[in-house]
């Protein structure tokens, strides 16, 4: 059967790969049609912007799930702490990744920050909707002393 601990690696590992399967194409999807709308109904420099701040957010969510993958195969130990990390460190790039684009005068620094916006928050959609919907393995353990009863 294999170790109980791989076994739960591989299972993590397809859970992640669909959060980020789910996650990625709906923020692509969601930075794509605000890139259209900025374009459709205020100018270039919106669309560009819109585009430009999705796809930060989306390469910032992928790299994310990528680094909490490998804290899980890794150090099973201290998902949550590396989680609130994780969670720290994108947050600071996306502001800086505004505090950047704020400089350029090719964009829409708003547009921007509505994409990115937007886009993170199609990812944690795809994100919950991949967790909710995968298989998750339930193990029948007998635990010591539970040999002799019935009732278990």
């Amino acid at each position: 059967m294999g170790d109980p601990v791989s076994g739960h690696a591989r299972l993590g590992q397809t859970t992640v790969n669909a959060m980020q399967k789910y996650g990625g194409g709906l923020s692509l999807l969601a930075t794509v049609l605000c890139s259209a709308f900025g374009y459709l109904a205020v100018d270039g420099a919106a669309g560009t912007g819109a585009l430009l701040g999705g796809m930060v957010a989306v390469i910032a969510f992928l790299a994310g799930t990528w680094a909490i993958s490998l804290v899980l195969e890794h150090l099973p130990g201290i998902e949550i702490a590396g989680a609130l990390a994780l969670f720290l460190v994108q947050l600071l790039l996306l502001v800086s990744a505004v505090l950047v684009m704020r400089e350029m005068s090719w964009i829409n620094v708003r547009a921007a920050a509505f994409g990115l916006l937007i886009a993170g928050l199609a990812y944690q959609i795809g994100q919950v909707w991949a967790f909710l919907t995968a298989r998750m393995v339930a193990i029948d353990v007998v635990l010591p002393g539970d040999e002799g009863r019935e009732d278990v």
